[in-house]
């Protein structure tokens, strides 16, 4: 698995096999960047990775020159991983979480211009009703975007803070944007809203 992109492209992060994990494709991600590069400065932003497992999609918003990336996942053997991970990247700003996903959401109080949340495909739908809620009321700034990873067969274009969806195989981006507020500058322009 290698950063298929930015400052720190080709740089290939550690091997070996996860247990229970679906990292995202390279294919997947090579979509997902593409869409964000052409919309939005990813340079100097702040993020969050949810259920960051190898934490791929952190570690190239990283290369993509995102100022400080947070990753969040129970697993001790993801932890372990995305700490050997971070080592290769020394002067990034990346800050590792051991934690539940939604207890860190209800908890932390700082908040992101981009959240990424890859749960497992097969989360009740309730839950990924409640994660959208959470990312959205709690640690996303006014103007953030919200991008959630999940089987092409869902669907979450109900949401009222819902802009658009991309399909990379059996995978979906789904995104969400935060409003801005009428006295609040934010790092993302808003590409992403369908009304913009």
């Amino acid at each position: 698995m290698r950063i298929i992109s930015g400052m720190y492209r080709g740089r290939g992060l550690p091997s070996g096999y996860l247990k229970d994990t679906r990292p995202t494709t390279d294919f997947a991600r090579s979509g997902l960047f593409n869409m964000l590069r052409s919309r939005i400065q990813i340079n100097g932003i702040s993020a969050l990775d949810l259920f960051a497992g190898t934490g791929s999609v952190g570690f190239e918003l990283v290369s993509a020159g995102a100022a400080h990336v947070v990753f969040v996942d129970e697993s001790k053997e993801c932890i372990k991983f995305m700490k050997k991970a971070a080592i290769l990247f020394p002067q990034a700003d990346i800050e590792i979480i051991h934690s539940e996903v939604f207890r860190v959401l209800k908890n932390r109080q700082s908040q992101f211009d981009i959240v990424f949340a890859d749960p497992p495909f097969e989360l009740k739908r309730e839950k990924y009703k409640l994660l959208i809620s959470l990312v959205l009321k709690t640690c996303l700034k006014p103007g953030g975007l919200l991008i959630l990873e999940h089987f092409y067969k869902e669907k979450f274009d109900s949401s009222p803070d819902f802009t658009e969806s991309r399909s990379f195989g059996n995978s979906t981006f789904s995104f969400f944007a935060q409003p801005k507020s009428k006295n609040e500058n934010s790092t993302l322009p808003g590409f992403f809203r369908s009304d913009s």
